[in-house]
């Protein structure tokens, strides 16, 4: 795990999904991978220091099926307050299928 300023480079592989818990069932990486594969990951996935995934399901998806080896991450427990109510915001709210 490389920390930077403001976030991890994580394993993809390392990191775990409850899918039970998920809002999508299926992941369209439709164009996120395209400009994955061509730029990177621009927006660092949130997770946990348990490596569980919080908010960022297609941009890990995509990685993992361009073989990134790794994905920026930041850590849930390391977000403001604000930081997390958008983050809140925008998985319950703008993500829905």
């Amino acid at each position: 795990m490389a920390i930077t300023d403001s976030y991890a480079r994580i394993p993809c592989s390392d990191i775990q999904i409850d899918r039970a818990n998920r809002q999508r069932k299926v992941i369209d990486t439709k164009g996120i991978k395209d400009s994955i594969a061509r730029r990177g990951v621009m927006q660092p996935i949130i997770i946990t220091r348990d490596l569980l995934l919080m908010a960022g399901e297609r941009r890990l998806t995509a990685s993992l099926e361009l073989g990134l080896p790794d994905i920026p991450c930041r850590f849930f427990e390391d977000l403001s307050q604000t930081e997390t109510m958008i983050v809140e915001l925008e998985e319950n709210l703008k993500r829905s299928d």
